[in-house]
């Protein structure tokens, strides 16, 4: 390969794979209703999960791993929790909550497409009404992509780049003296 060509394709490398980079995406939850507020937030994708084997009623559905951090009315913690794509004793899809405070069970929607292995979750705003209260307690469930400020090389990098992209001009540009093997 001749000198231009191969600085040529390595400056193009050098270019092109930081921009196959990048960070998953996050969804922010907001849950509120009969007084309470819950928040957390998942990958928008999330790839590890346990898909339920319909035990209990429920149809359909998955669980994300490991269990995420959730706030319930100020106090953060862990929280179990099962998103149901079937029916639940034939009431609806929707959302199980298990934390220090009780059980929650919000039934209604169907919060994500895909399949319960590959799940993506839906973005906007669900109406839920919460499993065999009475009288009918309803809920809004909020899904929101995080906003994440845009990715900035670090200056390491852009100085190792800058001196790499310099070597290599320097070695095309250079032109080989005689008796010497290149």
């Amino acid at each position: 390969m001749s000198k231009p060509l191969f600085t040529l394709a390595l400056l193009a490398s050098a270019f092109i794979l930081p921009l196959a980079a990048h960070a998953d995406a996050v969804d922010d939850f907001l849950i509120t209703g009969n007084g309470n507020t819950i928040t957390f937030s998942l990958p928008a994708s999330p790839t590890d999960v346990f898909v339920s084997t319909g035990a209990g009623g429920v149809i359909g559905g998955f669980s994300p791993i490991p269990a995420p951090l959730a706030t319930f009315n100020g106090v953060t913690s862990s929280s179990s929790m099962e998103f149901l794509s079937g029916n639940i004793f034939f009431v609806g899809p929707g959302i199980q909550l298990f934390t220090s405070g009780g059980a929650l069970t919000l039934v209604g929607e169907l919060l994500y497409s895909g399949s319960a292995y590959t799940p993506t979750f839906l973005t906007g705003t669900f109406d839920l009404h919460q499993f065999q209260a009475f009288p009918n307690v309803n809920y809004t469930l909020t899904i929101t992509p995080e906003s994440t400020p845009p990715t900035v090389p670090e200056p390491s990098a852009l100085l190792l780049f800058a001196t790499g992209a310099a070597g290599l001009l320097y070695r095309a540009t250079k032109r080989p003296t005689t008796g010497t093997f290149l």
